[in-house]
């Protein structure tokens, strides 16, 4: 098993924070995103990550570092100011060989979230059905016994089997050609502009499940007011969700 972590972009919408660094070195609770991230992660049994740089990329590599019993691989994404998370995606495909897990960089959650998830088989996307419902956020549909129906933005909002995705997936490798056969395909199309985009492939053949989260802390920083909202939350918070 392995990780992806897409970690290329600026981060503008976080400045002046990200004025010197990328997004993922923002710290949170005296720990910076990607270190909690990758703490999570070797904790979890998780020894082989895929960073996707491209922002600032030397001071991802020195911060991970200390991580010495991880095997770390990097992939710079050097066309970062123009592109989309779909490329950074897609630049890892000759590194996957196993199971994988992708997550954004930007995301903060608990450590039980990926537990979770690896408890499940298969190809399956985390959401939480509990957080409010937000037409910008890829919204998840599933049926009673979880398998994901529809997964994209502007779905209507429905009082029951939905939920938010939390932006981390996991995919056998069956899973993976599969959604690298249709990024390739429609690449140049400008309908798949982030990964998300490209699981439909999955729930046409009832292949993705939803683990839902539903209780657990985890949090998406994109924005200045979400940071300092963030770190406001734990200031306050309860152990339980740090």
């Amino acid at each position: 098993m392995k990780a992806i972590i897409l970690a290329a972009g600026i981060g503008s919408r976080l400045q002046p924070y990200t004025n010197e660094i990328p997004k993922c070195l923002l710290e949170v609770n005296n720990e910076t995103l990607l270190s909690r991230q990758l703490r999570i992660l070797e904790n979890s049994g998780i020894k082989k990550v895929i960073i996707v740089t491209g922002y600032k990329a030397e001071k991802i590599e020195k911060e991970v570092l200390k991580f010495n019993q991880l095997d770390i691989c990097f992939v710079n994404n050097k066309n970062f100011i123009k592109t989309n998370p779909i490329d950074s995606f897609l630049l890892c495909e000759p590194y996957i060989d196993s199971h994988f897990i992708l997550l954004n960089s930007d995301i903060y959650f608990h450590d039980s979230i990926i537990n979770k998830m690896l408890a499940k088989d298969g190809n399956c996307v985390v959401i939480d059905s509990s957080s409010e419902y937000s037409k910008n956020e890829f919204i998840v549909n599933h049926d009673e016994r979880y398998y994901v129906t529809q997964i994209e933005k502007n779905l209507p909002h429905r009082p029951y089997h939905q939920g938010i995705s939390v932006q981390i997936s996991k995919f056998d490798l069956s899973g993976k050609n599969r959604i690298f056969e249709k990024v390739k395909k429609n690449y140049k199309s400008s309908q798949i502009l982030f990964p998300t985009d490209s699981f439909d492939v999955l729930v046409k053949q009832k292949s993705l499940y939803a683990v839902d989260i539903a209780g657990s802390f985890w949090y998406e920083i994109d924005t200045v007011e979400g940071y300092l909202n963030l770190n406001k939350i734990l200031k306050s918070a309860d152990s339980e969700i740090k």
